[in-house]
């Protein structure tokens, strides 16, 4: 969420388009002092959004409304699918700004 690692007109969306999430996700790992093996933390941030998108999905198939009108809003199971296609198209970009 600090860098936003997602499709840019997603990222247009939440009024954050002009960030360079490449850039943003280096200050983030060297912010934390994460000074090795910073693959890891692209396969991190993989595993949060798997995680993340899983929840939503509970909420929704569990008809919780706060979570039905935001799936809706955004775009649902494709945007989720949208920004995995991202993350993988991007992968190698995000390791190579990781240094």
């Amino acid at each position: 969420m600090c860098c936003p690692l997602e499709a840019p007109e997603g990222v247009s969306e939440l009024g954050l388009g002009d960030l360079d999430p490449f850039g943003r996700l280096r200050l983030v790992a060297d912010g934390y002092g994460l000074l090795s093996n910073r693959a890891t933390l692209v396969d991190a941030i993989d595993d949060a959004i798997a995680v993340r998108d899983e929840f939503v999905e509970r909420h929704v198939r569990a008809g919780e409304p706060g979570f039905r009108a935001m799936w809706h809003r955004m775009g649902g199971r494709s945007r989720f699918e949208h920004r995995k296609q991202w993350l993988a198209r991007n992968r190698q970009r995000m390791l190579e700004a990781l240094g």
